[in-house]
């Protein structure tokens, strides 16, 4: 992507000796700060000496449950989430994803598949923008604050912040497909061009954008069951329909 990213703290909680060794000799290899977790156990105990940009989870830890590891760390902060599974399974992946993964990757996991998915999530999370240009203004400027409605969307923060002052905290899955929406409101986005908002290839049974969308519309929607902000267009794809300054 041309923009070398800075070195980056991540934990690897995987249980089995040798899945641990290879993704850390690799993720090492790729500039970042790596720290080893067998147990969940452990990943707390770093977590709460020093702050780290991402976990890379397997979802079945010897001592605790991979999702109520994920809806622990997803309600305490925004950090990068990818969660390995040995279930291939639309559910088990919706459920993850619903509980705050950015990914979700199905062992055997070949490292260096997992490397460019961490190196692409964690350059997003550093404010560059939406791929494929969907969160750049017609002069090619990124924005970075989007007022609509009662809301303030802060994208480096992955902030929204109400007229009252309550604030929401997104994922970067999140941000990135709210970015792409408002950056085109009243402009149909496809769920393709969204997936590549997410650094995600298009797959006709991949319910990633679905999942992020419900995801947007609980926190921005008066009624998230009847969406006025961002409305499903059959067989296109998502409308944002608010005005946008």
């Amino acid at each position: 992507m041309g923009t070398p990213v800075p070195r980056r703290r991540v934990v690897v909680l995987d249980g089995d000796l040798t899945r641990r060794k290879d993704l850390i000799d690799t993720l090492s290899r790729d500039g970042h700060e790596v720290m080893a977790a067998e147990t969940a156990t452990a990943l707390h105990r770093i977590l709460s000496e020093r702050p780290v940009d991402a976990v890379v989870l397997d979802m079945s830890p010897p001592d605790d449950n991979g999702l109520a590891i994920l809806r622990t760390l997803r309600a305490a902060s925004p950090v990068g989430l990818i969660a390995l599974s040995h279930h291939d399974d639309t559910f088990d992946r919706v459920i993850a994803l619903e509980m705050g993964a950015d990914h979700y990757m199905v062992h055997p996991v070949d490292p260096r598949d997992l490397a460019v998915r961490l190196r692409n999530l964690l350059w997003r999370c550093g404010g560059s923008g939406s791929a494929s240009g969907l969160g750049s203004t017609a002069g090619g400027m990124a924005k970075t604050q989007f007022r609509f409605g009662e809301w303030l969307f802060d994208v480096p923060k992955r902030v929204l912040r109400s007229a009252d002052n309550g604030t929401s905290t997104l994922t970067r899955q999140e941000t990135a497909v709210l970015q792409a929406l408002v950056s085109h409101p009243g402009k149909v986005l496809s769920r393709d061009q969204l997936m590549d908002a997410v650094n995600r290839e298009w797959n006709p049974t991949d319910r990633t954008i679905d999942v992020l969308i419900g995801r947007l519309r609980r926190k921005i929607e008066p009624d998230p069951a009847k969406p006025e902000l961002i409305v499903t267009i059959y067989g296109e794809g998502y409308l944002f329909t608010g005005a946008v300054l």
